[in-house]
């Protein structure tokens, strides 16, 4: 697998993504037909370990196939990005943990819920974790469930978030998706009581977020896995939304060259001033925006390849400041050509609505907040201190 390889599997998984993209927007849950063609194309492997069966392929082809599917629908890119992202994580987790759910012939699906929001204590058997959890992106389809809890790793130290992941039948799923956009996501709750996870199933996350190190040996020299963590971990957030705003131009393009103005006594839109400037900002933007995108990625692999994956406050500030101004450049462009579009756009069956409301959902992240990104950013530059673990 290659890198024209992977963006021709996405375009292929797309094709099914836009056929049933309405069904799953109606439905707050994409169709099992798009989620299979994820796994069953090997698209699913792109950042999984050679070692155990994967690509390992680089994080610019990752991000790239990720814009790709939103082309089609970003709901569905969104949902193969944090399954994609899952795959690679699952790379610094105990061995054990990893022949569980790598070693059989068809691995399962993870997700998980990064807000340390859970509690956990250790007992006979490994530790018993408790807590309700929002935003598990893709659950429908899981088969492993990760929650972010605080334990006591020592007794001297304070309670560190960890990640314990758990089989889908030890969580209850409440259906809460009802929301404004990325519908199709399928990002509902979970309750976990009292779920008893063995130690093989606990991934402790400070040591990973500012060492960078795989616990498996034999992962630990592979550049993929050896590269800023924090940064790699947030591509997943970022890249859906590339797709989208590259379809909004399409779209707006193409209305552009096809209407006909009926209060301005029939001119054609492309002919009016304003269009084909709107038209022009937008492609310029989104030319910004992908190349910041080529050089945070390109940053990632260079980085890993030098072995660099000790957590640098600096880079990770720079990291949050990029991909907040790339996710907030592409709602601008959205909301800029929704509101050039006419009142044609406010039409259900019309596609430009449902990008602008999955951009703007996308752009509601934690990990992509604008205000908090370039806050982080600029108090780093000013010799303060950024945001902690962002």
């Amino acid at each position: 697998m290659d890198h024209e390889a992977a963006l021709a599997l996405a375009r292929q998984v797309g094709e099914i993504a836009a056929a049933h993209a309405a069904e799953g927007e109606a439905n707050g849950s994409l169709h099992p037909d798009v989620v299979n063609a994820m796994v069953e194309t090997g698209l699913i492997k792109l950042l999984r370990p050679k070692l155990f069966g994967g690509y390992e392929l680089q994080p610019w082809t990752y991000v790239e196939v990720v814009r790709e599917l939103g082309r089609y629908d970003p709901a569905a890119a969104w949902v193969y990005s944090i399954f994609e992202i899952h795959e690679w994580w699952l790379a610094y987790a105990n061995p054990a943990l990893q022949e569980e759910i790598w070693g059989v012939e068809r691995p399962g699906l993870i997700v998980d819920a990064i807000a340390p929001v859970g509690r956990a204590e250790r007992v006979d058997g490994g530790w018993k974790v408790a807590g309700r959890w929002k935003f598990l992106s893709g659950i429908d389809w899981a088969e492993w469930v990760a929650v972010d809890a605080l334990a006591q790793f020592r007794p001297e130290g304070p309670p560190e978030p960890a990640l314990f992941v758990l089989k889908k039948d030890q969580v209850r799923v409440e259906r809460d998706w009802n929301v404004v956009g990325m519908r199709g996501t399928a990002s509902n709750s979970v309750t976990v009581e009292d779920a008893v996870v063995p130690e093989h199933r606990v991934l402790p996350l400070m040591p990973v977020a500012k060492g960078g190190i795989p616990f498996n040996p034999k992962l630990q020299d592979r550049p993929l896995y050896r590269t800023q963590f924090v940064p790699m971990l947030a591509t997943a957030i970022y890249a859906p939304a590339l797709g989208g705003t590259q379809r909004a131009i399409e779209l707006y393009r193409d209305w552009v060259e096809q209407r006909i103005r009926p209060y301005a006594l029939g001119a054609r839109e492309k002919e009016a001033p304003a269009a084909p400037l709107t038209l022009a900002e937008a492609s310029v933007l989104f030319d910004a925006v992908q190349a910041l995108s080529y050089h945070y990625c390109r940053e990632l692999q260079r980085r890993g390849e030098a072995r660099q994956s000790q957590d640098d406050p600096v880079f990770r500030a720079r990291c949050f400041a990029q991909r907040a101004w790339m996710s907030r450049t592409c709602a601008t462009i959205v909301e800029r050509l929704f509101l050039a579009s006419g009142g044609s756009a406010l039409y259900a069956d019309h596609p430009l609505q449902k990008i602008w409301r999955d951009i703007h959902a996308a752009a509601q992240h934690v990990a992509v907040i604008y205000e908090d990104g370039l806050a982080s950013l600029g108090q780093v530059l000013l010799g303060g201190p950024g945001h902690p673990l962002l």
